[in-house]
Parts: C-alpha cells; structure tokens; sequence
C-alpha cells in the first residue's frame, strides 16, 4: 500500500500563511476542511492558542459542547487572556446552566475589556439566570463608564436595560443627567430621538411632577406621535395624573395593538385545534354547594406583607363576598409559615409550589387551576387587590351569561388585553398552561410576564368565548360596563390595591408563631366596615388641606406625601397652600417638585413676595442659578427687602465660591 505524502509546513512564515487560509476557510463555513488545516498546524504546534481556540469555535458552532470545552479549555492554558477563546467558554457554561462558572469566565473577560458589548451582554445573561439585579446595573454602569471614555455610544440594547435597571434603582440623579446631555447632542436634529423624551417624561412622572412629564411629552414632533412607546407614555402620564380624557385615545390604541398582536404571534394552526369543536361544549352547572369546585385562585411567594396579609384579608373576604367560592393560595417556600396557618384556619386551600426556577414563576402558579380536574369555575385574582361586591356582581353575570370565560377591566390604565388578576373561566378548556409556561419563561423576564404570555397564548383561543366588563374601553366580541348594583368608593377600582395599612394588625408573638385575624376591611355593600382610605381622600377645602398638612404631613412616607401633594394641587388651585406644599417639599428633600409648586403659585399671585423669595431658594438649591438670578431680578424689582436679599446672598456665596455667577451679585 502506497504511503501518503506528508504535507510539511514551515514553522514560521509559512506556518502563519497556512493559518490565515484555514481562517478563511472558517469564515466561510467551510468547517470541515477548515478543521483539516487546523489539525495540520496543530500537529506542527500543538499549544498553538488560536488553532486551539479556532477548533474549540467550529465544535462550538456545530453544538458539540464536549469538543468544543476540551480544545477551548487547551487553548486557555496556553493563553490565559485569550478572549475570543473566554467568550466561547462563556457561551458552553451558558448552555449548560452552569451559571456560577459563566459568571466567574464572565467577570474576569469584562476584566480585561469592559467596553465591548459582547462580553457585556454574556456576563448579564448571566447574572439574569439568577436574577442578580445589583450586579445586572454594576455591569451595566461599567460599560457605560468604560463606553464614556472612549467616546462611545452603548448598544441599544444595553443602553435600553441599562435605562430600565437606573428606572428600577431610582437612581433619578443619573438619569437625569444622561438622559439631558443626550437630549443636547441631538439639538437641532430633523430626526431626534423620541425614546430620549418618552423616558424623560417617565423621569419625571416617577417623581409625580406630571406637569415636567407632559411637557417633554409635547416636544414630541407631531409626525412621531405614534407607537407603541408614545401611547404607553401617553396613558401612565395623563392617566396617573388623572386626565382620563387625554389618557383614554391612548388606552384604546394599545389594546386595539395588543389585540393584532397576540393574534399575529399565535400559531393559527395550533389555535384551531385547541378550539375544535368548543362551540358545541356544554358549560357544566356551578354549584354553590360544592364551594370547593369554584376556586379564586391567588398567587404569593415571598414575605412583603403588602402581599401576605392583604392574602389573609382576601381569605377572610372570599367567604363573605364570593358565597359558594373556595380561595386558593398557590405559595412558594418564601412564605412564612404563620402565613400559611393563617390562611388556612380561613378556610382557604394552600398549594405549595417550587419557586426555584425564577424570580417570578410564581406569578403563573393561579393559571395551572384552569387545568384541574377537581374544578369546574376558576377566576384569577391578586393578593394585594381586596376582593368586593362591584366584581362579585360581574362574575354573577359573566356565569349567566353562557360565556366560558370573563375578563375585567376597571381603570383607565387598565390597557391589558388580559390584566393576570381580572380573569376566569371554565376549568379544561385550556391546554396544559404548566407546560406552555415551563416553555415560555426564562430568567430575567419581567414582572409582567404573566400579561405578556396571556396575550400570546390565552387570548388567541379565548376571544370569541369571552364576557368583558369594561369601565373605559371597548376590545372584544362581548365588552360591556360593570353590572348596576355597587359603587366603589371614588378613589378606588376592581383589581387596584388598596393602602389597608394592614400591618398595624400583624400582632405575631416573637416567634412569630400565628397571626391576629385581620378583620373589618370588607367594603362590600352589605358591611358596616370602612376600609382607610388614601391619605387626605376625605378632605373638602382649602382649610382643610392645610389644617390636615400641619398635622400630618411630617408622617407620611414620602411616596405617599408625593401623592397626597399632587391630589392636593390638583383639586385646589390655591396659591398659599400651593407654597405650603412647596416648603414641606423642601424640607423633605425634594427641590424639583418645591420649584414646581412655588412656580405655580408665583404664575397665580406674581406680587406676592414669599413666593418669589422661594422659587429662587429653590432653584438655587438645584444648583439653577440663572433661574435664581431672574427670581432675584424680580424681587429687587418689586420688593424692597433687605433682609430676605442679604439671605439670599448669604446662601449664594455658600453655594458658588468662586462667584463664577456674578450677575447674581451684581443684582443683589
């Protein structure tokens, strides 16, 4: 037999000409003799770093994980710092779940180049496999960082998680600060970027000075209005603002939106042959005398007692408001024991779940009783939304009606095809929503993930089957407004949360071995009970707000203080208490929204000293001093005060030192 010829490549020049041909051959996808090349040169070279790198990617590159790690991890013994051969370890340790060692590879590659954003998104995904929410934004505010240096512009899609994790921490400061410089560059632009202004008007809506938020939302060019960001910006703004008007155009568009969508997503197919024959279906008859075959099914995980003690309240509620419903609580091991207890001795049934598998799989947990066997009636319900006679009164009409499922909406910011809490339905209509759920989430997905899945998978079956009350909107074949027969009070809504202040009823011992019964928060029609209200909601005049902010005002948290002051501003147009809110604003730290207030008291009474006098405090203190320098202006213009004038002064030179704003002194 004749011996093969022994190709021989030269060890140096030759030996690099043979390896860019084998690249090429790479880049090509022409792997198998790309392979071929490299061997040969491995044979001359067998620690060579990129042929054992280049091999370890075509293994990568054709799934065989185990080839691939054997070569790559060669070729990180022979080049620790090698980062094309770190990347693909990174993406095998992806594959197989082994998050700990992505992370670690991760890390150590970002080490050695933090702005390339491939490495970047590598090590978030993860960091997102276990929700790592802290390291997910240090990640992301290095490569900002590193980004700035260079004079770079981040990925859009890194810039976009980076924006919602500043969002997220609150870190308004920062955002800000960003989002104004980036504004700036595009002055001047045919063509600026919208999604600068939609996140700045969301800026500023998160700190409740809605007035800021619609004003950024109008240097929107008329010809960008439109899309999904606009109309979404558009609804929060004005419809937590309370100009349900304006917010109402936009809640129709995106439900008419997520509406095309769902159906555009669904396999038609595989609609059609879940839907066979349901037409024909009989509804089975409920019966209230098997409470335990209709079933509001909740779900909880975690301790956050906005959640399990609104749960015991809800378990408390669910007997007396839903007569012939058993209250179900699918409940991950987060959630205390004295929880469990409590809702038990309710009467309610307890399913423990695993939560492992991500921060909110829990959130599906009250889908998987539409699969029962053991119920015919199932509705969906949130543990921080207090069951009550307005949606008792639906569901009464939704089981009349002949329709096997029932959807809710009662807010104008309710613009969800299918809100996760405000649904129901017939049990075994469905498929296997477990298995459809395990398929469809992944870590790091967000806290409306739940919505999102419903839209996609629920909907598209469900539509031509489906009664929907509706307060605001018209989506559907069935849509109509809630049955006559119960009011809720005005500040509320059917699936809102309402501030119970239930803690002050949590009376566990030290071990925290049970629970005191939360009692009297039933607000249906047919109880004596009043659930609290928000803070102020019973005040009816100018005297009032103002007697109510002296005494109470030093005790509220600040979130809840921030609302008050905007239901306030927006029910009495007054100037005085307008600078009473602004200087309680300035003593909680709060510049911005002081500003506003005194401004607008300002706009309503312009000869009123103490206003002005403010409104330059103010922006002073938000470091504005060409503001403060045409309040000062208008003060020394007006008023003769030499005192307030000297303060002024006083606080100026404590601010600037090197009087860099010598106008300010000159007018002074």
């Amino acid at each position: 037999m004749k011996r093969r010829k022994r190709i021989a490549i030269p060890a140096s020049k030759g030996f690099i000409r043979h390896l860019e041909e084998a690249q090429r051959l790479h880049v090509k996808g022409n792997y198998e003799k790309a392979l071929q090349s490299y061997h040969k040169l491995l044979r001359l070279r067998p620690d060579h770093a990129v042929v054992l790198g280049n091999i370890g990617a075509i293994y990568l590159a054709r799934e065989q994980f185990d080839q691939a790690y054997r070569y790559i991890s060669k070729a990180l013994e022979a080049a620790p710092d090698f980062k094309d051969a770190l990347n693909n370890l990174l993406l095998i340790h992806l594959h197989y779940k082994d998050y700990g060692k992505a992370e670690q590879v991760g890390e150590y590659l970002v080490s050695l180049d933090a702005s390339n954003p491939l490495y970047v998104i590598r090590l978030y995904m993860a960091y997102m496999s276990r929700d790592a929410r802290r390291p997910m934004f240090e990640l992301l505010q290095s490569y900002y960082n590193a980004c700035l240096e260079k004079n770079e512009e981040m990925t859009p899609q890194l810039e976009s998680y980076f924006f919602d994790l500043l969002f997220e921490f609150e870190e308004y400061e920062k955002l800000e600060e960003i989002l104004l410089a980036k504004d700036e560059n595009q002055a001047n632009s045919a063509n600026p970027d919208i999604n600068i202004y939609l996140r700045l008007s969301r800026l500023y809506r998160e700190q409740i000075n809605f007035q800021k938020s619609q004003a950024w939302l109008d240097l929107i060019p008329e010809n960008l209005r439109d899309g999904f960001g606009y109309h979404t910006e558009i609804l929060k703004t004005y419809g937590k603002a309370g100009e349900d008007q304006t917010a109402i155009p936009s809640g129709q568009w995106l439900l008419e939106f997520k509406d095309r969508s769902g159906h555009e997503s669904a396999d038609l197919n595989w609609v059609q042959e879940v839907t066979a024959g349901w037409g024909d279906r009989t509804l089975p008859e409920f019966n209230s005398d098997k409470p335990e075959r209709n079933i509001i099914a909740f779900s909880l995980f975690g301790d956050n007692e906005k959640y399990t003690l609104a749960a015991v309240a809800n378990a408390q509620l669910a007997r007396r408001i839903y007569p012939g419903w058993t209250a179900r609580f699918y409940c991950g091991s987060s959630v205390p024991d004295e929880i469990l207890d409590a809702l038990r001795k309710e009467g309610a049934q307890v399913k423990l779940m695993d939560e492992s598998r991500g921060r909110y799989t829990g959130l599906f947990w009250r889908f998987y009783a539409a699969n029962d066997p053991d119920v015919d009636y199932f509705i969906c319900r949130d543990c921080d939304a207090l069951l009550n006679d307005k949606e008792y009164l639906a569901v009464q009409e939704w089981l009349d009606s002949g329709k096997p499922f029932h959807l809710m909406r009662d807010h104008v910011q309710h613009a969800e095809i299918m809100l996760a809490g405000l649904w129901g339905g017939v049990s075994g209509w469905l498929p296997d929503l477990e298995k459809l759920v395990e398929d469809y989430y992944r870590p790091g997905m967000s806290r409306w993930a739940d919505q999102q899945f419903q839209q996609r998978y629920i909907w598209p079956l469900i539509k031509p089957y489906t009664l929907t009350h509706d307060t605001f909107y018209d989506v559907g074949y069935d849509t109509r407004p809630f049955p006559e027969g119960h009011t809720l009070p005005k500040e509320w809504h059917v699936g809102g949360y309402v501030p119970l202040k239930v803690a002050r009823n949590f009376k566990a011992t030290k071990k925290r071995e049970h629970i005191k019964k939360i009692q009297d928060f039933c607000f249906c029609s047919n109880s004596d009970s009043v659930m609290e209200m928000e803070p102020g909601a019973d005040i009816e005049n100018v005297t009032q707000a103002m007697n109510y902010l002296r005494t109470e005002a030093t005790g509220l948290k600040l979130g809840k203080l921030q609302l008050l002051v905007e239901n306030l501003r927006h029910r009495f147009d007054n100037s005085e208490l307008l600078n009473m809110m602004g200087v309680i604003m300035m003593r909680r730290a709060l510049p911005e929204n002081a500003l506003s207030l005194f401004e607008q008291a300002v706009l309503k009474k312009p000869d009123e000293p103490k206003y002005i006098f403010n409104s330059c405090l103010a922006a002073i203190k938000l470091s504005r001093y060409q503001a403060a320098s045409s309040y000062i202006e208008l003060f020394s213009e007006k008023f003769d005060l030499y005192d307030d004038l000297q303060k002024l002064k006083t606080k100026l030179k404590k601010i600037d030192k090197n009087k860099s704003f010598q106008s300010i002194y000159e007018v002074i």
